[in-house]
């Protein structure tokens, strides 16, 4: 059985937003920072994110981000919870594949 992929772009934000909403049927995600400006994630159900102490991952400038996966009992898992972002300025955005 195949994953079906799901694309999105969030635009560049200086104000918290949601990269990707939880999802209990997420395999894996992809995060491509368009930017010219550092995105900053939050993995961890927080709700505020920032640049010095509430993140959990920095993406830089026309880089990316894959969400981990690890094995469970012979199942590959990955973070199902929201993901949430903000960006060092607001010049460009992010394109986000999630598959299902």
């Amino acid at each position: 059985m195949g994953m079906t992929p799901n694309r999105t772009t969030v635009t560049g934000s200086t104000a918290t937003q949601t990269i990707l909403a939880a999802n209990n049927a997420r395999k894996a995600a992809t995060i491509q920072n368009t930017s010219s400006a550092a995105l900053f994630l939050l993995l961890d159900g927080g709700v505020t994110v920032n640049s010095t102490s509430a993140h959990s991952v920095q993406v830089a400038a026309n880089e990316r981000y894959d969400l981990p996966t690890y094995q469970t009992n012979g199942n590959t898992e990955t973070y199902l919870g929201q993901i949430l972002g903000t960006w060092a300025s607001t010049a460009g955005q992010a394109q986000v594949t999630e598959w299902t």
